[in-house]
């Protein structure tokens, strides 16, 4: 179905939105991300990079759980604890909304960037950036299209604030929902228009 054909109005979906766990939420999280640590771990699949693995996956799954709070959908792929790959094209995102795969990325840095540290992004079409403030408010900086992340110009180590490079997007470059389902549409267009040619 056409983007246009599927997308509600979705106001609460603009920068700088917050949104507040509540304690069993909270708790939800904690289970989850512990849950996919393990898994993680027992697949063989580490991050040199970091140092506290638990505490990265629990608050990616926090943010996950805000961000689909916020949308005010139910997070179905949040417990499935298999262990996902880009590169092997398992991994669509953290969640659909309104037929759109998001990959919600998370910092405590409240000038933290985008991240991405894969260039396979086939089953995914948006991230999403959530900034963690406090112990359970989380605040939505922005999305940007996962083909725009994933360019060779955005791979680095942002000037030496990264121990590891990867594809980086400031919080400046990011954008509403409503202005990344516009960018979606244009893309759907000018890709149906080259395969009519």
């Amino acid at each position: 179905m056409p983007i246009g054909q599927r997308v509600q109005d979705r106001p609460q979906l603009v920068r700088d939105s917050l949104v507040t766990l509540n304690l069993t939420e909270l708790r939800v999280s904690d289970f989850i991300g512990k849950s996919r640590n393990r898994q993680n771990r027992g697949a063989g699949i580490y991050d040199a990079a970091v140092a506290d693995t638990h505490k990265i996956d629990t608050l990616g799954a926090e943010a996950e759980l805000a961000f689909a709070k916020m949308c005010d959908i139910y997070p179905r792929d949040f417990l499935i604890l298999e262990p996902k790959s880009k590169a092997k094209g398992t991994d669509a995102g953290d969640l659909t909304v309104d037929g759109i795969s998001i990959d919600v990325k998370a910092t405590t840095h409240e000038k933290g960037m985008l991240l991405s540290t894969s260039k396979h992004t086939s089953g995914i079409e948006l991230f999403a950036l959530m900034v963690k403030k406090g112990d359970d408010t989380f605040q939505l900086k922005g999305f940007m299209l996962a083909d725009e992340l994933a360019k060779e110009e955005r791979f680095g180590r942002a000037g030496g604030k990264l121990r590891r490079a990867a594809y980086v997007a400031t919080q400046d470059e990011l954008y509403n929902y409503a202005e990344a389902v516009e960018r979606l549409k244009y893309r759907e267009k000018k890709v149906k228009k080259v395969v009519d040619t």
